[in-house]
């Protein structure tokens, strides 16, 4: 459950992404806790009421801890996309995976973060130093080059860190 840290520390939090990885299990009480008490820490002057709830766990398991994130999400003046939620969260895995991971079990890790997340249309992987391809529609794998299996990893984490404008040297 590390990676709402990740995002948090790539500047990609928020309440929408806060509810999706409640939805998911992937966030747990004490970092929806965390998360709405630093929140009232920075908005001392403009903090909600829903947001002293779950700073203080007033609140009733997690349809409780939902509702409150999806009333917090709406005062939000950014309006939520799903896409890009989705995509800040396999970021959040993927350097979650490389930070923790060694490089044998990366490719097994990153199958289960995209069956977990769902495919985008086209999903990459690294296999014995080839980059296959998998077009989503028609489930065929074709093999698009040949490449080193690290190196292909941390591309997937430079591109969508890129297309979040998130900085991050890989």
């Amino acid at each position: 459950m590390r990676e709402f840290q990740v995002l948090r520390s790539l500047g990609l939090a928020s309440w929408a992404v806060l509810r999706y990885g409640i939805e998911h299990d992937w966030i747990g009480v004490d970092a929806v806790v965390d998360y709405a008490a630093d929140v009232l820490a920075e908005e001392r002057d403009a903090a909600d009421d829903r947001a002293v709830r779950l700073a203080v766990y007033d609140f009733e398991g997690k349809e409780g801890m939902l509702d409150l994130c999806s009333q917090l999400e709406k005062l939000d003046s950014e309006k939520s996309d799903p896409e890009k939620i989705l995509k800040a969260w396999i970021l959040a895995h993927l350097i979650d995976i490389d930070e923790k991971t060694d490089s044998d079990e990366k490719q097994n890790e990153i199958n289960d973060i995209y069956g977990t997340l769902g495919s985008p249309r086209e999903r990459f992987f690294c296999g014995s130093h080839y980059l296959y391809a998998i077009n989503h529609y028609t489930g065929e794998m074709i093999s698009v080059r040949k490449t080193h299996p690290s190196w292909e990893f941390r591309k997937l984490i430079n591109d969508l860190s890129e297309e979040l404008s998130v900085r991050r040297d890989c």
